[in-house]
């Protein structure tokens, strides 16, 4: 008999008493302070319970000031909801960790589904004040209720099951509703009469815990901008309406009500507007560009072809509603995205299908600008009164937050909470006009029944992060990325369809008008000096007639034209210097605009120029270190001559070896760093004959490349139709071949690890024409990104610069050569060929 047989036979036979499992008191309140981070979310809590029992109205009275019976300051909370009967109270209510809820059976007037869970909205009661007064009164019933709980007694002291409520059971006349009159507060929580009968419920929480939160200067706007909120205001709806009334040490009476922000105001007052919905696996995306960002886009530049008013959507947009298959289309959610078991399947975790807006806008302090808020502040004269106030409005409601049957999902869409990335989306990608946290509106709207899988920490702080959570955030953060690179493509044909007319001796005009100018102002003053004296030298020449009235006109003439004249050119000396005032203001936005894109070329070039002066320092560490080693090789060869000790001479070929073995690393350095030196800065500028075939043969066959995809698996395939030689520099030519070799050798690695391709081959193709067609195995270039290939910042790699192939293009340009992306596609739907043009180089 093994151990777990002989303890089931003591088990069965041996003689027991039942010990019942108690816990102190205490529990509960620890079991408050851990699914309960902080006031404002027991707050919102409560109120997920008034929406569960199809409360229409919540009226919320928040007073420091009153002393009660127990204690400092209190907190009323009313609905006008279904109530509840004794039943509810005992085996709901007073049931904490109920599992009625956790089934989702809808609410019994509204349908809606419950929000509330655990038992988290009666323990938010614990958490707020020390005693609780609950009046309550069933829909179709004829009994109200008065339940008393202090939560004082829940303490180290007692157990949890001596510690009971106190509850009056009044048997009321529902035909007399004058007796409940004093609960409908004035018009903040009105009677939800059905069928003649209604409900409600009153909380009194008497005894303030925190009170210095409740006092705290700012309250007022944590409450409109938490609490509030906690219903979406994006859409009129008919879920409930929330008023606080608030008195404290800093106002008296103050009333906080829920407002619905008017979605055509947002989209009238944006940039652009993106819509997107997901529905597994495709993710579509809807974009709207409106006038004023075409409008920031041309800036004060003079450009070509300009329009005289931009219509929406003037610029075509290829698929304006773009439809993405993530798991073909989009090759960065499909490395991403983690799998879970579901049936005995392993698939890709769905998080369920949801959809999503966001409103992108500018502050700038331009008139361009202040004029448009203007325009949109006269349309709302009962909101607005200027353009300030417009701006502070949208600064006020920053932040795309979640709302899952329209109620808020914490901290999502806090000012602290850049969830969706929008900030390393900015900093890291060269952005112009992008969505970032503080200028961007918005929302995710998901449900109970589609989203089941997204669970909510206990402390209701964010969702668990499992692989549904992950895969839900993940996605949202494509959606962010997408949309920044839509801004970016929409910049980039905004210049091409409107250039900016080319003036590269800007500052050399400015030099001009501010000369000109000061000749102006030379002339002027001396044109002054003239008028002055000649009107001194007259009054003293003409003293004796100075009441001649022809002679005064004549000198009253000659000084007005004078002074005309001088009018005139203050006039054009103001208008040269505003000229001249923005052809810097000009300089300084082209200027800052640079340094924002060229930070991570200035970064890569610092390296560049260490690399340079290290490998000057490695060349004759590695002359010296290659010396060395054929020294030591030299004596160790004499040595073993005359050794007779077979240990000596065991330990000298040992040590021969490792002295070969240093020279090979030295000769393979060596041949590394001879492939970096050409394109070093002095090597660099010059142009000479370089014949592609040999050093195409040079790089994948022979050189650090090829040793390079030996050790990784990969076969080069060099096919070379004929002989061809360019005048360019030797330098940048391997620079480009390197980035293409490097650039598929991690989408070879990645896609072979993955599973996805089953060999790793690399193709290159020299024809006559002086083309070279580069192409290899993997799954071809993402649909989302082709189009933006050879643009700076724009990459699918983790942690990628998106510079390669931008810097390819550059190279290229130097010497008159362009690189493209064929339409031709591989077996997998996607442009996979890159052709390089040397035919302008050939010689």
């Amino acid at each position: 008999m093994d151990q777990n047989e002989k303890e089931e036979v003591f088990i069965t036979t041996a003689d027991f008493e039942e010990l019942p499992i108690n816990a102190m008191a205490r529990v509960v309140i620890q079991l408050g302070e851990q699914l309960i981070e902080n006031e404002v979310v027991a707050l919102l809590e409560i109120i997920k319970n008034s929406y569960d029992a199809d409360a229409k109205h919540v009226f919320i009275e928040i007073n420091t000031l009153t002393l009660t019976n127990r204690g400092q300051g209190y907190i009323k909370i009313t609905d006008n909801g279904n109530g509840m009967n004794r039943e509810q109270i005992s085996n709901g209510f007073l049931l904490i960790s109920t599992i009625n809820k956790t089934e989702k059976l809808r609410s019994i007037r509204h349908d809606r589904v419950p929000l509330g869970e655990k038992g988290v909205g009666r323990l938010s009661t614990q958490r707020l004040a020390s005693f609780l007064n609950l009046r309550t009164k069933g829909w179709k019933h004829n009994y109200e209720y008065l339940l008393s709980i202090d939560w004082s007694r829940f303490n180290e002291n007692v157990t949890l099951g001596s510690v009971s409520a106190q509850l009056n059971t009044n048997e009321i006349n529902i035909k007399n509703m004058k007796d409940f009159d004093d609960i409908h507060i004035k018009s903040y929580v009105p009677k939800q009469v059905d069928d003649g009968d209604f409900g409600f419920t009153q909380l009194n929480l008497l005894g303030l815990n925190n009170i210095s939160f409740w006092n705290q200067e700012g309250i007022d706007k944590i409450l409109g901008n938490e609490v509030l909120r906690l219903v979406s205001p994006f859409k009129k709806n008919d879920s409930i309406d929330i008023t606080i009334e608030l008195t404290n040490e800093h106002v008296s009476n103050k009333i906080i009500k829920t407002e619905a922000i008017d979605e055509d105001f947002l989209e009238n007052a944006s940039m652009y507007k993106i819509k997107f919905d997901f529905n597994y696996p495709f993710l579509t995306m809807d974009y709207s560009f409106k006038p004023m960002f075409y409008k920031k886009l041309e800036g004060k530049e003079p450009r070509k072809n300009l329009p005289r008013n931009y219509e929406e959507n003037h610029i075509p947009i290829s698929d304006k509603s773009k439809v993405i298959n993530i798991l073909e289309d989009n090759d960065k959610l499909r490395r991403i995205l983690k799998k879970s078991i579901l049936e005995n399947k392993v698939d890709f975790a769905n998080p369920g299908k949801f959809h999503g807006v966001l409103f992108n806008y500018n502050y700038a302090v331009e008139q361009q600008l202040n004029e448009f808020y203007t325009a949109l502040a006269r349309e709302v004269p009962n909101l607005f009164e200027n353009d300030k106030e417009v701006k502070e409005f949208l600064k006020s409601n920053a932040g795309v937050k979640i709302y899952r049957d329209k109620f808020r999902v914490l901290p999502y869409g806090n000012e602290e909470s850049d969830w969706l990335g929008l900030t390393k989306i900015s900093q890291s990608a060269g952005s112009y006009l992008a969505p970032k946290v503080a200028n961007t509106i918005g929302y995710v709207e998901i449900n109970s029944l589609d989203n089941a899988q997204l669970k909510e920490m206990t402390n209701r702080q964010g969702f668990i992060l499992d692989a549904y959570g992950e895969n839900f955030l993940a996605i949202c953060r494509e959606v962010a990325f997408l949309v920044y690179r839509e801004v970016r493509r929409q910049a980039d044909e905004f210049g091409k369809q409107y250039p900016r007319i080319s003036a590269p001796n800007a500052h050399e005009e400015a030099n001009e008008i501010i000369s000109k100018t000061s000749l102006d102002v030379k002339d002027m003053l001396s044109q002054t000096k003239k008028i002055a004296s000649k009107l001194t030298e007259e009054k003293y020449k003409n003293q004796l007639s100075l009441f001649d009235a022809e002679e005064k006109e004549e000198i009253i003439n000659q000084a007005g034209e004078s002074l005309i004249k001088i009018v005139e050119k203050t006039i054009n000396i103001t208008s040269n210097l505003e000229k001249a005032s923005e052809e810097i203001k000009a300089a300084k936005r082209l200027y800052e605009y640079s340094q924002e894109e060229m930070a991570p070329l200035l970064e890569l070039s610092a390296l560049g120029i260490i690399a340079e002066a290290l490998t000057h320092e490695m060349n004759k560490s590695i002359t010296n270190t290659r010396f060395r080693a054929q020294s030591i090789q030299k004596y160790m060869v004499s040595g073993l001559k005359d050794a007779n000790n077979e240990k000596i001479m065991e330990l000298l070929k040992k040590s021969h070896g490792e002295a070969r073995l240093i020279e090979a690393e030295s000769n393979s350095i060596d041949r590394q760093v001879r492939h970096l030196a050409p394109g070093f800065r002095k090597r660099r500028r010059t142009n000479e004959k370089v014949n592609l075939n040999k050093e195409l043969n040079n790089i994948y066959k022979q050189g650090v490349i090829a040793e390079r995809a030996e050790r990784n698996g990969i076969e080069i395939r060099l096919i070379q139709d004929a002989e061809v030689i360019v005048e360019s520099s030797l330098g940048l030519v391997i620079q480009v071949f390197d980035n293409l070799y490097i650039n598929s050798e991690y989408w070879l690695q990645y896609f072979y690890v993955a599973k996805e391709i089953d060999k790793k081959v690399f193709n290159i193709q020299l024809t006559s024409k002086g083309l070279v067609r580069v192409w290899d195995s993997g799954l071809g270039i993402d649909p989302i990104i082709e189009d933006r290939l050879f643009l700076p910042f724009e990459t699918q790699k983790n942690e990628g610069r998106g510079l390669g192939l931008y810097i390819v293009s550059s190279i290229l340009e130097i010497s008159g050569s362009t690189i493209r992306l064929l339409p031709e596609k591989n077996m997998h739907n996607r442009r996979f060929i890159f052709e390089i043009d040397f035919s302008k180089a050939m010689l």
